[in-house]
């Protein structure tokens, strides 16, 4: 049997202070109850909401408060989980690479690219409006399995998302060949 993975790596770079604070507000768990926010730890399953626990999947919305207005978000396919690793560096002494203070976002093993994309979407909405943003991912596996490796792309501005993958590739070319 193989393993599978999604991997990628890449920065938000020259974050300001309140750039990082409100990535940081974002990242945070929370729940809705009964119309009110309550704070909750990543991978705890239940919320302390009004001096009681109830269970998280009572909640009207459970996750990261990036994720409240993502139309389809899915407590149940996400989870508590963020969806990708992400980790705050200063690289302000290191010349060579300019990012200064910048949020480091990767996955090792997997990730939620849709998720990856609707949080940076949120950043460069509130923060950068003029910027863009993209990834590449690659998807590959512990055995040579035919028709599993691969990768693709997002790119993300404050307007839009754009994903292409190497599969749909394929598949189009597949298609338009397929009509000739």
């Amino acid at each position: 049997m193989a393993d599978y993975w999604l991997q990628f790596s890449e920065v938000i770079p020259n974050l300001t202070a309140d750039e990082e604070a409100w990535i940081n507000a974002q990242l945070e768990g929370v729940a809705i109850v009964d119309g009110n926010e309550y704070a909750y730890e990543l991978g705890d399953d239940q919320i302390k909401a009004g001096g009681k626990m109830i269970a998280a999947e009572k909640a009207e919305f459970a996750g990261c408060r990036a994720y409240r207005d993502m139309e389809d978000y899915d407590f149940g396919q996400h989870g508590f989980q963020v969806g990708f690793g992400f980790k705050f560096c200063d690289d302000r002494d290191t010349p060579t690479d300019g990012w200064g203070q910048h949020i480091w976002l990767y996955a090792d093993e997997g990730a939620e690219i849709d998720l990856v994309a609707h949080f940076v979407q949120k950043f460069l909405r509130k923060f950068r409006p003029k910027d863009c943003w993209s990834l590449t991912y690659a998807t590959t596996c512990s055995k040579p399995q035919v028709g599993e490796f691969g990768g693709g792309a997002v790119f993300v501005t404050a307007a839009e998302i754009k994903y292409e993958s190497a599969y749909g590739f394929i598949e189009q070319q597949r298609a338009d060949f397929a009509a000739k």
